[in-house]
């Protein structure tokens, strides 16, 4: 952690951000968090969930927000190198760039051509990408280029009629159908109409108990919580949610709300331990697990409610509960422990 922790003092990757009140670059205590977070996931990508969990660094802001450390004076533009594949499509696509909604006519394509490199103050941008060649994909998305440096577009042959007409005039960014925003996870259910730089972010979780929150990732890091689920208004712009049962964190997503659209977000799968996707595989459903049948659908906690489930199974000799998941757990003789298996221990006594 402490080599990403330097590198974000010096301003690299996603430690540089803009400022709207001076509209300067600048680094701040949220932005060195964001990178090396970044950073340290993707070290710890391979590991178990549990060591995610305790290695990767959190901010826990308190008091006034925080001002800017640093304002750097002489920030690189970051390089953003674009393809559209096949080469015969480029000159029949056009890609256009925005920040947030102002339209950036002079990065578009055309007047760029295939395979150019631009050079891009480091931020996101909002794309969108039309063709008469065919389907592209992606159709929009939010590129960070801080982060990434290549921006590949493929061009599927259409399959019936004749592709729609690319305008000469500048796009609207809002949607104007049901998209996947590749990056983000985020399903766009569709635009409200509205001229106002708001979006509305909906989620909801299986268990009422789970706690959502929804964090901005560009000041003023706004945050906002709810359990089971939640519904927000917001302003245009990058946000990080997460989804926890307990001390558990079973799900995170970005997304990039725009003007006058809904963005659902939905958990990650429920099978994050090993054991559970070892052992519940065959039981997992649409994003949650069923880890006895008293208990429902489950996303959260899952490894801490079926260890005891186990521990008692093994001496269940009528089967009288967990049927579905019998085959999971050895039989054992309670004659084997003097008839007394099983200890209860209250804790709250």
């Amino acid at each position: 952690m402490t080599t990403h922790l330097l590198a974000a003092l010096r301003g690299e990757g996603m430690a540089t951000e803009i400022d709207p009140a001076s509209n300067a670059f600048v680094i701040t205590m949220h932005s060195i968090h964001a990178h090396v977070h970044e950073r340290v996931l993707q070290a710890l990508s391979l590991e178990p969930m549990w060591m995610r969990k305790y290695m990767a660094p959190e901010l826990e802001a308190r008091g006034p927000a925080p001002v800017p450390l640093l304002t750097l004076d002489d920030v690189p533009d970051a390089p953003l190198s674009i393809h559209i594949a096949p080469d015969a499509a480029a000159s029949g696509t056009r890609i256009d760039f925005a920040v947030r909604r102002m339209p950036l006519p002079h990065l578009s394509l055309p007047p760029r051509s295939n395979h150019e490199t631009l050079y891009l103050p480091p931020q996101r941008y909002s794309i969108k990408v039309e063709s008469r060649a065919g389907k592209p994909e992606p159709t929009q998305l939010i590129i960070d280029v801080r982060t990434t440096r290549e921006l590949n577009v493929l061009v599927s042959p259409a399959d019936s009629g004749s592709p729609a007409p690319i305008h000469p005039e500048v796009v609207n960014f809002v949607a104007a159908e049901p998209t996947v925003m590749s990056r983000s996870g985020g399903v766009i259910l569709k635009p409200q109409g509205s001229s106002s730089e708001e979006g509305t972010l909906v989620s909801h979780t299986v268990e009422p108990a789970a706690v959502i929150r929804v964090v901005g990732l560009e000041p003023p890091y706004a945050a906002h919580e709810a359990r089971g689920k939640i519904q927000v208004t917001l302003p245009t712009g990058p946000y990080r949610v997460s989804f926890r049962m307990g001390t558990e964190v079973f799900g995170v997503r970005d997304v990039y709300v725009l003007s006058g659209e809904q963005v659902q977000v939905i958990p990650n799968a429920a099978l994050q331990a090993s054991i559970d996707r070892e052992k519940l595989g065959r039981l997992h459903s649409a994003g949650s697990v069923p880890p006895a049948e008293s208990l429902g659908p489950m996303q959260g906690a899952v490894l801490q409610t079926l260890l005891p489930i186990i521990g008692l199974k093994a001496f269940d000799e009528e089967n009288t509960f967990f049927r579905r998941g019998r085959w999971l757990v050895p039989k054992l003789a309670s004659s084997d422990f003097g008839h007394r298996p099983v200890v209860v221990l209250n804790r709250g006594s």
